[in-house]
């Protein structure tokens, strides 16, 4: 489980997009919600949501923080 970096959670009227480690993130965005002490989450409602660059920044940044913390190349 430690490399696990984000995770989906449907509900009936949205899924919530969520990142173990998010409070670490940069959000510029401001599109995570949360105040836990690492969990960051996003809901989407709609499909044409995850065409939203700054939903494939936080993946991206995700992964790297996970990759880094593991020490595994790129």
């Amino acid at each position: 489980m430690s490399e696990a970096y984000a995770c989906t959670l449907p509900y009936k009227d949205h899924v919530n997009l969520a990142f173990y480690r998010g409070a670490t993130l940069a959000d510029p965005a401001g599109k995570l919600r949360g105040n836990g002490k690492a969990m960051r989450h996003m809901s989407l409602t709609r499909v044409d949501q995850l065409n939203d660059p700054a939903v494939r920044d936080l993946l991206v940044a995700a992964r790297e923080e996970r990759r880094q913390a593991l020490l595994l190349p790129n």
